[in-house]
């Protein structure tokens, strides 16, 4: 169905972890227009590996034609001379905002956002460590003014070790190959087509560190998806240069728009953005974004190239 992707070196076994922020995000969703499809992630973590279990799925819509901007970031992103160093390690850090719809406010219509900071080390037994910073709620309409500069030095922190097996995941393996990725992404989230396809890769870079023939088979995916809008020359909350894929759902009156936002050099994700607007006008996000990935030889290694000018928040 796709176009094969040429591998430069053997494809590295890697495993999805399913964070709390990003399924979450996606119970707000069922909770607050009723069910859309399958969350984010397993309620047990022990449920059977999606890579290994027959699925029965609604196949996504694909396009007739690739998107020609995705189709050129595959390209690009194939033909790349370099590729990341090995490591024992898939290092992930991210910035999380988590919208708080548990806490009670005057106005009904406001919404709070916890600011979480999370720095993942996984080895392919899924034994590792995290590193989880949160800091107290602020006002939703604070948040992109406060991205750049938010400081983690106050805030709550918790650190947990995994022995083998304990960074639960959803996706044992996600491929290299094109159609068998997408399979793999379906079984997600099978009633929720496009989107579900957006939250579904989200929640895999969550965890997983993808290399260049993982985001290439992600790129081409993405563009032979129907019901994607992609649009260049975007940034980021962050202020980097990005590619937007977009989509958005109506339903029992709310609204939902999935984003990711890739990096137009190399396809690797930036941020995934999740907006809900409720029937009664209530607009709820959610946003996650990846400051720095790589692989590292230990669970102990920090010195990793990060965005924001070089330093880690």
């Amino acid at each position: 169905m796709f176009q094969r992707i040429p591998s430069t070196r053997s494809s590295r076994s890697a495993r999805r972890v399913w964070f709390k922020p990003l399924t979450a995000a996606v119970a707000v969703l069922i909770v607050l227009i009723g069910p859309v499809g399958a969350a984010c992630g397993p309620s047990d973590p022990r449920q059977p590996d999606a890579s290994h279990t027959a699925v029965t799925t609604v196949p996504v819509p694909l396009r007739d034609r690739p998107d020609p901007v995705l189709a050129g970031l595959v390209t690009a992103v194939t033909n790349s001379k370099t590729d990341e160093a090995d490591g024992a390690y898939a290092y992930i850090y991210t910035q999380r905002w988590h919208a708080d719809v548990t806490a009670s406010h005057a106005d009904p219509n406001e919404v709070t956002v916890i600011p979480m900071r999370q720095q993942v080390w996984r080895a392919a037994d899924g034994s590792g460590r995290q590193h989880t910073c949160r800091l107290p709620a602020v006002p939703a309409a604070q948040v992109p003014v406060l991205i750049a500069s938010v400081d983690f030095s106050a805030a709550t922190c918790r650190e947990q070790t995994h022995l083998r097996g304990g960074l639960a995941v959803a996706i044992g393996e996600p491929s290299g190959d094109p159609d068998q990725l997408l399979l793999q992404i379906q079984a997600q989230e099978p009633e929720s087509g496009a989107a579900g396809v957006l939250r579904a890769i989200a929640a895999v870079a969550e965890g997983v560190y993808l290399d260049r023939l993982h985001r290439a088979a992600m790129l081409i995916v993405l563009s032979r998806v129907a019901g994607l809008t992609v649009i260049e020359h975007q940034k980021d909350p962050l202020g980097r240069d990005a590619v937007t894929v977009r989509t958005t759902t109506s339903l029992a009156g709310a609204r939902t728009e999935d984003a990711l936002l890739l990096d137009p050099g190399t396809g690797r994700l930036l941020a995934y953005q999740l907006t809900t607007t409720t029937a009664q006008g209530r607009t709820i996000p959610e946003l996650v974004l990846w400051v720095a990935t790589a692989r590292v030889p230990d669970a102990n290694t920090t010195t990793v190239p990060v965005a924001l000018g070089g330093r880690v928040r």
